[in-house]
């Protein structure tokens, strides 16, 4: 759902660094799909909770909006890095991607302790992820260099 509201975020950074033009009508329809995003993440009742779980919540929601911005700005740096290498590019990406969401774990209070649990079928699963998300990092670059 959130990174889907990444095409938002796109819209804005496009429009600032790449200087691209968008209608009004394109725009109308982003927010009303970013709005809604919103409102179905915010949509729980949180009458019965603690204040903590409160703000654990809004720190949990504000983790997850970084996703599209993350999202969208590696798309637009994929757009301003055409003329280089994809392999140049996925390696970018991924140390970025990296480095992001180690701050963000840690600066959200988290810490690493759950891979020490994972089962060797854990560990196919996130490799199986990662390799998939570099071939979907290579074919979207891919589509940027035609574009």
């Amino acid at each position: 759902m959130v990174n889907n509201s990444a095409t938002f975020v796109i819209l804005i950074l496009g429009w600032a660094v790449l200087s691209e033009k968008f209608t009004l009508s394109y725009l109308t329809t982003l927010s009303v799909s970013f709005i809604g995003t919103i409102v179905v993440l915010l949509g729980t009742d949180h009458s019965a909770s603690s204040p903590e779980a409160t703000e654990s919540h809004l720190a949990s929601l504000l983790i997850l909006l970084c996703n599209p911005i993350i999202i969208a700005a590696g798309v637009i740096a994929m757009r301003k890095m055409r003329k280089m290498h994809e392999s140049v590019i996925t390696t970018y990406m991924n140390l970025m991607l990296l480095t992001i969401m180690l701050v963000i774990v840690y600066a959200s209070g988290s810490n690493l302790t759950p891979w020490y649990s994972f089962t060797w079928l854990d560990w196919v699963a996130l490799v199986g992820l990662s390799t998939s998300n570099v071939g979907s990092q290579i074919f979207r670059f891919r589509a940027i260099q035609r574009s």
